[in-house]
């Protein structure tokens, strides 16, 4: 089965950073040529070992009426379940995340996408928004970090003919 879905990071930004567990964050997203493909880059270092008690929420909204409104569309894992997810965590994983994750280490995600070559395009809209919340399951249930990922959703066949 081929995808009909490309997904195009339009922009991102961090709405919350832990500075007690969190030496350095950067994040963005570039496009290296006029008509080429979006990017996100993202890089990190920690001050202390993140370990499986690392919660990772992945919650979509869907841009509808001029608003994102939350679909029903969420993933949730500790470190070590989302590096062998097929979808997104394997990516990470081949590129050197790992579980624990090292304090001092530079982690580094650069040219970064989604692949969605067995994924159907089931949406309905062209706009949503990945929330990604970072928490320790700990009894504080502490918070590490939060992103925003806006996103358009296209048709990669959208205009050709069909037969």
């Amino acid at each position: 089965m081929h995808s009909n879905l490309k997904v195009i990071f339009e922009r991102v930004r961090f709405t919350y950073q832990n500075d007690e567990y969190v030496q350095y964050a950067f994040v963005n997203v570039s496009r290296y040529e006029r008509r080429g493909d979006y990017y996100l880059n993202y890089e990190f270092i920690t001050k202390q070992p993140i370990t499986n008690n690392l919660m990772i929420h992945l919650l979509y909204y869907e841009f509808i009426s001029f608003r994102y409104e939350r679909s029903f569309i969420d993933f949730h894992y500790n470190l070590c379940d989302f590096l062998n997810d097929p979808l997104i965590g394997m990516e990470f994983k081949k590129r050197g995340l790992e579980c624990p994750v090292k304090p001092g280490k530079l982690y580094s995600f650069t040219n970064f996408t989604i692949r969605m070559d067995d994924f159907p395009n089931v949406f309905s809209h062209e706009k949503g928004l990945l929330k990604t919340k970072l928490h320790l399951d700990d009894s504080n249930n502490t918070r590490i970090s939060e992103i925003d990922i806006y996103l358009s959703l296209k048709n990669k066949d959208k205009g050709k003919k069909r037969n």
